[in-house]
């Protein structure tokens, strides 16, 4: 990385620039206590006030480029999982862009492996988009299978049914637009999907947690757990992505718990998503090839 790119990196921001103007200002009261004190002149009292500034600033820009370094890593880790799509699903076309609201690259990528390895009949997806095209896309590859997929908003489901078609892959896809309603779990409300669409869903294989919306870490995702359980088998597997939000965390890990699942933590996901699967389950075993 070249120096100017260095140094636009490293510019000062307000925040910065307000903490070394308090630090300063405590300092310069405590150099001009001391000079009172012990005469010091007025030019060893200002060269103390700019070595203390000359420090905070290296502090700052070590800081700065150590963060750099960390988004650096995490580029190369995202820029990986995207050559391992690429190489997995081999598609006729671009994928859409990951990320963002869409998932991490590797948790896309161990997404896939999953299906690969598994080779469910149904899988189901609560939020729809690049992972819908992705999931497609390898129960092609495996010759047979279905993905079911909702969302609440009818745009988004368009953008997906969309890349579904120019990938020559909607032939394994369902997708099911269902509207957010009120419904209560656990004894509180929460904003979830319609019920009434899961109602024809006999059996999961793998299912992929990532909607409705939950950037306040409320619990809305919780349904998807809890009113489905009956729907899982020994050989289930779950992927339930934005776990590093702590309540959502700590809520996935209670319910696994108590319904016989495992938690996996793969290092790859580097936190952002957990595997559930049972001890007696398929992915128990294969789960080292991924």
């Amino acid at each position: 990385m070249n120096c100017a790119r260095l140094l636009q990196r490293t510019s000062f921001t307000p925040k910065m620039l307000g903490s070394l103007a308090s630090f300063s200002t405590v300092w310069w009261l405590i150099v001009q206590a001391f000079q009172r004190k012990k005469k010091v002149s007025g030019v060893v009292a200002g060269a103390a006030l700019a070595l203390f500034l000359v420090i905070g600033l290296l502090i700052e820009l070590i800081m700065r480029v150590v963060n750099l370094n960390r988004v650096v890593q995490a580029n190369h880790v995202q820029m990986q999982a995207l050559f391992g799509l690429q190489s997995e699903l081999k598609p006729e076309h671009a994928f859409p862009t990951l990320g963002g609201w869409a998932l991490k690259p590797q948790v896309a990528l161990h997404y896939v492996q999953i299906i690969r390895q598994m080779k469910p009949e149904v899988v189901v997806e609560f939020g729809s988009g690049v992972s819908t095209l992705l999931s497609a896309l390898q129960l092609e590859k495996n010759g047979s299978g279905k993905v079911i997929a909702f969302d609440h908003e009818q745009k988004w489901l368009q953008h997906t049914k969309y890349d579904l078609h120019q990938h020559g892959v909607g032939h394994r896809t369902e997708i099911r637009h269902s509207p957010l309603t009120t419904i209560e779990i656990e004894g509180k409300n929460v904003q979830w999907y319609d019920t009434k669409i899961l109602e024809d869903i006999d059996r999961i294989d793998v299912m992929l947690v990532d909607g409705p919306p939950d950037t306040q870490d409320k619990g809305t995702r919780q349904p998807a757990l809890s009113l489905l359980a009956d729907k899982f088998h020994d050989n289930s597997v779950i992927i339930v992505d934005d776990t590093a939000r702590p309540v959502w965390n700590s809520w996935v890990h209670m319910w696994a718990a108590n319904n016989g699942f495992l938690v996996e933590e793969p290092a790859q996901l580097d936190g952002a998503a957990l595997v559930l699967y049972k001890r007696d389950s398929d992915y128990y075993r294969l789960r080292e090839e991924l």
